[in-house]
């Protein structure tokens, strides 16, 4: 009971991991700071540029003469600080990405026939590893950046100048050019540092742990019978996929899904539960799992049943529903034989280690087809 009770506590927001930290909001209040700051920069540095474009401007006899003096100046001038502050964006992208710890996660202990049934792939021990190749890259590009950079140092005057000369602002003043493009070569470098440190840094922790929070949250919930309230959380997790959620991580959500949906009324649980089992399969085709191709089989256990006894269905319906629930059963062995153990719990009437609620498939009990595969 106490344990029930500290569950629930964390379910409902009353402890001390929910909600806004203190450590969240100087996050973010460094984030406006930094901000702020590099704007007041950018806009300084602009009004400059609007100044040097404003000094030929003065020096035309029309009006017509003096604005174009002044496009000229200004749009030369905004497209090089825009190219410099660009380039030192990455730079400062490259040097600011954070560096991902990673470790070995245990591995978890082989679930038994029965507790398979109630484990949903052992969600509550599940860690991921992330993907460093973008990590990797920043560090090779710095090294090889700083060290180019440390040994062509004595030439860099030179070369700035040469840079200046290719990219004339004004003319016959290349010291304005050169203080454009390191002006805003310099802004740029921080704005890319500061924000993918400040921004990216918490950006990349909550993709990370996001979804592994949410799925442990339907799991506890799981584990205390909540199921509407579990299924109802692992739905959130899977809107939250996407294309570089770790596939392991994506198929523990999806059986959770599955599995919570077994214990809602029917029609509508079974069908749910259908629906994200195809919706999985057809995604998954090349990474299988047999825990859903067996939930799948119960739930068209549960559909033949529903279908037989509350809509009195014939065999042109329930016919196809058996043989889908059969090809089901026979994908799940295939791709792990250990999963005939929870198969036989839900089609064996007597099978010791069953709950009265994991009768899925005994409608299937006494046809010869199923006692082939099962018995």
């Amino acid at each position: 009971m106490l344990m029930l009770r500290s569950r629930t506590g964390m379910l409902s927001g009353t402890g001390t991991g929910t909600g806004s930290t203190s450590e969240d909001q100087e996050s973010r209040y460094n984030l406006r700071l930094t901000g702020r700051g590099l704007f007041w920069w950018a806009g300084a540095s602009l009004a400059i540029v609007v100044l040097a474009g404003i000094g030929p401007a003065l020096e035309a006899d029309s009006i017509v003469h003096a604005l174009k003096a002044f496009l000229t100046v200004f749009t030369g001038a905004a497209l090089i600080a825009a190219a410099a502050a660009s380039v030192g964006g990455l730079l400062g992208f490259l040097f600011g990405i954070p560096r991902t710890l990673q470790q070995d996660s245990p591995s978890p202990a082989p679930p038994s026939p029965a507790g398979a049934a109630v484990g949903i792939g052992n969600s509550s021990t599940y860690r991921q590893n992330v993907n460093t190749n973008l990590e990797q890259i920043s560090d090779w590009l710095t090294k090889i950046l700083v060290g180019v950079g440390l040994t062509q140092l004595k030439d860099l005057p030179d070369k700035l100048a040469e840079l200046a000369v290719a990219f004339p602002v004004l003319t016959g003043n290349t010291s304005f050019s050169m203080a454009l493009i390191l002006n805003f070569l310099i802004c740029g470098f921080f704005a890319g540092y500061l924000l993918t440190r400040l921004f990216l840094a918490g950006a990349f922790y909550q993709a990370e742990t996001g979804l592994r929070k949410q799925t442990e949250k339907a799991s506890i919930l799981t584990e205390v019978g909540a199921y509407k309230e579990a299924a109802n959380e692992y739905e959130k997790a899977v809107q939250g996929i996407t294309p570089t959620t770790p596939k392991e991580q994506k198929r523990s959500i999806y059986e959770g899904t599955i599995y919570n949906f077994l214990y809602q009324k029917p029609p509508e649980g079974f069908q749910r539960a259908i629906d994200y089992a195809q919706k999985y399969i057809a995604e998954e085709a090349n990474f299988p799992s047999a825990r859903i191709w067996a939930y799948l089989a119960a739930s068209y256990g549960q559909q033949y049943k529903y279908e037989r006894d509350t809509n009195k269905a014939g065999a042109n319906v329930l016919e196809p529903i058996k043989e889908k629930a059969l090809e089901a059963i026979r994908k799940a062995e295939a791709i792990d034989p250990k999963i005939k153990g929870l198969l036989k719990m839900m089609w064996d009437p007597k099978d010791p280690a069953k709950s009265p609620e994991d009768d899925d498939l005994e409608v299937f009990y006494e046809m010869e087809e199923f006692k082939k595969l099962l018995a």
